[in-house]
């Protein structure tokens, strides 16, 4: 009996056993399935120790005194449990084997987004470059038609400057030979001139060559008179002004024009045009300094309204007076009447001045550019001997036919100035060429 009662008591705490591990597998696989899925090859490796040891146990001898117990109540109990352990374990390895399996479709999927991604990148680019190639063709074809067209109108603008340049050049040649035929006989220059002057009108001429150097300390007070300046013009005018200083009557007459040359030129060409000694006057051969200064006397010729011709003898001298930015030319002249105006003449002095622009002239108009001023004033005293005198009508005549002759010589003058610098290249304004 006693033997009996050991056997109870050992399948009673063998039962006890396998309850409490049963219950710690419970918990266990409780915090198995709350833990995280990367575990779970751990856990797995667990349980199969414990399961081993579990089966192991069920292998161990016992006393045949237990057969003594009810037959099948130990197998009834254990049973359950032994199931329960299994069913957990393949519940694990269907739990391992699918969290393999989602990894692996995990992995898969994420190359297959990515793909898909990638393809859908690429599909949409090229759809951008398809719907922008007609417009940057669009562009294309209208940069093309532009680029024709300013092709098109560089050759028509090239063609219209080759076209305007040879009718300006034809223009040229054309007012060349107009005022070449147009020019007085009187300022064409001349190797050969005419000498033999009388004794009288030596000493005339030698008394007006010692009076230049007087006249020209005072050029910038007549040119300026009380320090006004004449404003330049595009023409010289001559319009004396009938003026009184104590008892003398003498008329004036002050202006300036403006070239639209630089200084060199027209210092040349005034110098070439003032000093020349045209084909019949007569020149004064006895001045000292040639290439500066000249001595002549020539006739003139003009008709009266009456149809009648007076005659003028005219005894001129001039010098010319070169400076640092400026030419001063200074002459005397001393008109004869002839015929119904013998006894008459006109006591005359000038200064012509050739400068540069000054800079306030310059930034008045953009016309000015780099030109070059040149400005006249010329005096003359009407005087009359014998019975002359007692003419009043024809002593106010005589004047008058100094004045218009004066006006005549001075557009001479200005005309030939013209086709001097056209010579040299230059173009003239149209007022010029009149």
């Amino acid at each position: 009996m006693e033997e009996m009662a050991d056997a109870g008591d050992g399948d009673a705490a063998f039962l006890a056993e396998v309850l409490g591990f049963l219950r710690d597998v419970d918990q266990h696989q409780a915090q198995v399935l709350a833990a995280d899925d990367v575990a779970l090859p751990l856990e797995r490796h667990l349980l199969h120790t414990e399961t081993e040891t579990l089966l192991s146990s069920f292998s161990a001898p016992f006393s045949p005194s237990a057969s003594v117990q009810e037959p099948g109540a130990s197998s009834c109990n254990t049973a359950p449990a032994v199931t329960k352990a299994l069913s957990a374990t393949k519940y694990r390895r269907q739990l391992a084997t699918e969290w393999q399996s989602l990894w692996t479709q995990e992995s898969e999927l994420s190359e297959e987004l990515s793909r898909l991604q990638k393809a859908q990148a690429q599909a949409k680019a090229l759809r951008e470059s398809s719907l922008a190639l007609p417009t940057w063709r669009a562009i294309s074809i209208l940069q093309r038609e532009k680029r024709r067209e300013a092709e098109t109108q560089h050759e028509g603008l090239r063609a219209a400057v080759a076209s305007q340049s040879t009718i300006i050049q034809r223009m040229n040649s054309a007012l060349q030979q107009t005022l070449a035929i147009a020019a007085p006989e009187r300022f064409i220059s001349r190797d050969k001139h005419t000498v033999g002057l009388r004794s009288h009108e030596i000493a005339l001429f030698k008394t007006f060559l010692r009076e230049l150097e007087p006249l020209y300390a005072q050029t910038d007070e007549v040119t300026h008179p009380h320090g006004m300046k004449i404003e330049p013009t595009a023409l010289l005018t001559y319009k004396p002004i009938c003026k009184r200083q104590k008892d003398a009557v003498y008329y004036e007459s002050v202006d300036a024009m403006r070239l639209p040359f630089d200084f060199q030129r027209a210092c040349r060409a005034a110098s070439k045009l003032l000093l020349s000694v045209p084909e019949g006057w007569q020149r004064f051969d006895g001045v000292n300094d040639s290439e500066n200064q000249v001595a002549v006397k020539y006739p003139t010729k003009h008709r009266l309204d009456s149809g009648e011709s007076a005659l003028l003898v005219t005894y001129c001298v001039m010098r010319v007076y070169w400076e640092a930015e400026r030419l001063v030319y200074v002459w005397r002249g001393l008109t004869e009447g002839q015929g119904v105006f013998a006894g008459m003449h006109s006591n005359e002095t000038g200064w012509i001045v050739v400068r540069s622009s000054t800079v306030k002239e310059r930034k008045s108009s953009v016309e000015w550019g780099s030109a070059t001023v040149l400005e006249n004033c010329v005096r003359f005293v009407p005087m009359h001997f014998g019975g002359a005198s007692d003419c009043g009508v024809a002593v106010d005549r005589f004047a008058e036919i100094i004045v218009k002759t004066g006006e005549k010589e001075l557009g001479e003058i200005t005309q030939m100035l013209a086709k001097l610098l056209v010579d040299e290249g230059g173009a003239i304004p149209a007022e010029m060429a009149r």
